[in-house]
């Protein structure tokens, strides 16, 4: 029997135009079925009824039923606009805001997009962000020291890791220099 044949099997109509799968379903919600190899029953609908999918595409459910395999319901989209027509995804519902949850408007000069995520962010408040935890980092309390063990005064020298840890600038100075001397020594 072909692959058509077999899938059409697994086929039941609805009045809605619909054609919903009664094959095995995933643990998401969506057919399977196998053609050269185990796949979501809707992209094998795409593929016999409409041809290849092309590397990099999804297929949407312009009807947004899960189990619909109707190809005149099915569209080869990119992952983003896949994710962008679902209505309840996170990535949908931040892009429509248009204020911050502080209430400043999400727009122009105050509108900050993080170049690696795509992320949108109130400069406003990532301004306050940064202003509270810099006044938040307090100097080292261990018996509230004044200098390090070398003896440098850590009033002057002090300065903070990203995790917010202590640590002497002029220590760190040395050892780098330090280091230098003993690499330049065995590199001649």
């Amino acid at each position: 029997m072909d692959n058509y044949k077999r899938f059409i099997k697994y086929i039941r109509h609805n009045e809605n135009g619909c054609w919903e799968w009664v094959g095995a379903i995933s643990n998401a919600g969506y057919g399977l079925f196998t053609l050269d190899k185990l796949m979501g029953a809707h992209r094998a609908s795409y593929v016999l009824f409409k041809g290849v999918i092309f590397e990099g595409l999804q297929i949407d459910h312009l009807c947004r039923n899960k189990i619909c395999v109707n190809p005149d319901h099915l569209e080869a989209v990119t992952p983003r606009v896949n994710t962008m027509r679902a209505e309840n995804a996170p990535a949908t519902i931040n892009s429509k805001k248009t204020h911050c949850y502080k209430g400043h408007e999400l727009l122009g000069d105050n509108l900050y997009v993080v170049s690696t995520t795509g992320e949108r962010r109130c400069k406003i408040c990532t301004r306050e962000a940064k202003r509270l935890r810099r006044s938040q980092i307090k100097p080292p309390r261990k018996s509230q020291k004044t200098h390090c063990k070398h003896g440098h005064d850590l009033s002057i020298t002090i300065s903070y890791s990203k995790s917010g840890e202590w640590y002497c600038k002029k220590c760190v100075a040395l050892r780098q220099k330090a280091y230098k001397k003993r690499r330049t020594k065995l590199l001649h």
